[in-house]
C-alpha cells in the first residue's frame, strides 16, 4: 500500500511543480498594523454670547423710530433718539400716543447702544403752567441727578450736547422750561428764573462763560447772558427786533451764526443768515434768501464750520442751498425736500426723504444711494449724518408715527444694530 500511494503523490506533485516553475516560493507576509481610526475633528467653537444691555442703558425707554446725529467722538456717536409713547392727556384724561426723545451713545463699529441720557424732570418742568410750579419741579432730587448727567455728557461730547447749557468750568447751568430761562450758579442745584418768553434752548458760546438766548415772544430778540452774574445783554442790529429766531450755531471765534426769518406775520418771507458779535452784543446781516418758510429751523452747519446748508421753501419746488461761510458764495443749489439732512466738510449735502434713498448733492449734481432693504417686518433705514467720509445710517425698531401696533421698549429689542456706516459716492 505504501509504494503505489507514494508514486501517485509524486506524480501529482510533479505535475504541480511543472506548472509553477516560474513562480517564486510564497513568502510569509510581513506584520501589518491595524489601521488606526482618524482623529475626531475638534469641536466647533461655541457661538459668541448674545449681546447684553449695558447697565448704563435705561431699557424702559421707548424703542427708536428715528435718529438725529448730535456729535461724533472717535468710533462713537451721540444721537437723539425719537420714539412714541402712550400717555394720558391731562385735559381729556384719554390715553393717546405722542412723540418723545432721549439721547444715546452708540458704537459705530457694532451699532450697539452703550448708554442713554434722559431728562424727564426738565420735561416735567416744561409742562407746568407757572414759574412757581416749574421751580418746584427743578428743586427736586431727580433734577439734581439730571444736572450731573448733563455735566457728564458735556464732558464726553462737548458743549451743547445736552439740553442744559453747562459753563466751561461746570459751575453754572442754564435751561429753558415752559418758555422761561432758568439759571443755577456756583455748582449748586438751586434754580432761579432770569428770562421770560424764551424762543429756544440756550446755546453756550465758545468762551464757555456766556450763552445766547432768544427772548420776547412773537418777534424774538437775541440776548447774551453772562453766566457768573446771570445778567442779560440784548443784541442790537438791523434785524434784532423783527426777526424770529431759528437755528443758531456758536463758532470757534466766539461769534454766533443765526438763521432767522422776517416773516413773523406768516406772510411771504425770507431766511436771513446773521452773525452775532457776542462781545459787543451786535448783529450783522450776511445773506438773505427769499423763501416761503415761517421757521428758519431748516439748516445744518458742517463740523468744521466751513459750510452752511439751508432748505428754502418755494411754491414750485423746495431748494437745497449750501454756502461757503468764508465767502458766502453758493457751492450747491439743487431741488430737494430734506427730512433728515447733514452737510460735511467738503460741502456735500445729504438727506433722506423716507423712501429708502439718500440723496447726496454737490454743485448742481445729485447722486442717489440706495439704503439697505429692511428685514421682514422692520421699518426702512434712515439717514442720520456724516462721520468723516462715511454716511451713518439709522435702523429703527418701530415705524414712525405708529398708531395701531403695540409700542416697544428698548427691553423688547436687541442692544445692537441701530446704526451702520456706508461709503459716500
Amino acid at each position: 500500500m505504501t509504494g503505489p500511494r507514494s508514486i501517485l503523490v509524486c506524480v501529482l506533485f510533479a505535475g504541480l511543480a511543472a506548472s509553477c516553475k516560474s513562480h517564486p516560493a510564497p513568502v510569509a507576509p510581513a506584520h501589518v498594523d491595524t489601521p488606526k481610526p482618524l482623529p475626531a475633528p475638534p469641536p466647533a467653537p461655541p457661538p459668541p454670547p448674545a449681546p447684553t444691555w449695558p447697565k448704563e442703558v435705561d431699557q424702559s425707554l421707548t424703542a427708536p423710530d428715528g435718529f438725529h446725529l448730535v456729535a461724533t467722538k472717535g468710533n462713537e456717536v451721540l444721537v437723539s433718539v425719537t420714539g412714541m409713547i402712550d400717555y394720558v392727556e391731562s385735559r381729556s384724561k384719554h390715553q393717546v400716543r405722542g412723540n418723545t426723545s432721549y439721547l444715546a451713545r452708540i458704537d459705530l463699529r457694532t451699532g450697539c447702544m452703550l448708554e442713554t441720557y434722559d431728562f424727564p424732570t426738565i420735561n416735567s418742568a416744561a409742562s407746568t403752567g407757572s414759574v412757581k410750579a416749574a421751580l418746584a419741579v427743578l428743586a427736586t432730587a431727580p433734577m439734581t441727578g439730571e444736572l450731573e448727567r448733563a455735566r457728564t455728557l458735556v464732558a464726553a461730547f462737548g458743549p451743547n450736547s445736552a439740553p442744559i447749557a453747562i459753563s466751561a468750568d461746570g459751575k453754572n447751568a442754564v435751561l429753558e422750561a415752559n418758555n422761561q430761562i432758568y439759571l443755577a450758579k456756583d455748582g449748586k442745584s438751586e434754580w432761579s428764573r432770569v428770562g421770560d418768553r424764551a424762543g429756544r434752548n440756550p446755546v453756550l458760546i465758545a468762551d464757555g462763560a456766556h450763552v445766547l438766548v432768544s427772548l420776547g415772544g412773537g418777534a424774538y430778540r437775541p440776548h447774551v447772558m453772562d453766566l457768573p452774574s446771570g445778567k442779560l445783554h440784548p443784541v442790537s442790529g438791523k434785524h434784532s427786533y423783527e426777526l424770529a429766531a431759528g437755528d443758531v450755531y456758536p463758532l470757534r471765534d466766539g461769534s454766533v451764526l443765526a438763521m432767522e426769518t422776517n416773516g413773523i406775520n406768516r406772510s411771504a418771507t425770507r431766511i436771513c443768515v446773521t452773525r452775532i458779535d457776542t462781545q459787543h452784543y451786535t448783529e450783522k446781516e450776511l445773506v438773505c434768501i427769499p423763501s416761503n418758510v415761517i421757521s428758519a429751523s431748516v439748516s445744518e452747519l458742517s463740523a468744521d464750520e466751513h459750510y452752511l446748508a439751508l432748505m428754502v421753501e418755494k411754491p414750485q419746488q423746495n431748494r437745497v442751498i449750501v454756502y461757503d461761510t468764508k465767502t458766502w458764495e453758493k457751492v450747491t443749489e439743487v431741488d430737494g425736500n430734506p427730512t433728515y439732512r447733514a452737510v460735511d466738510s467738503k460741502g456735500r449735502i445729504a438727506w433722506d426723504d423716507r423712501t429708502g434713498v439718500v440723496f447726496v448733492s454737490h454743485g448742481t449734481t445729485t447722486d442717489k444711494v440706495q439704503l439697505p432693504s429692511p428685514e421682514d417686518g422692520m421699518p426702512r433705514s434712515t439717514f442720520v449724518g456724516f462721520a468723516d467720509d462715511k454716511l451713518v445710517i439709522g435702523h429703527p425698531v418701530m415705524a414712525p408715527f405708529e398708531d395701531e401696533k403695540p409700542l416697544k421698549k428698548l427691553a423688547d429689542a436687541s442692544p445692537c444694530g441701530y446704526l451702520g456706516v456706508i461709503d459716500v459716492p
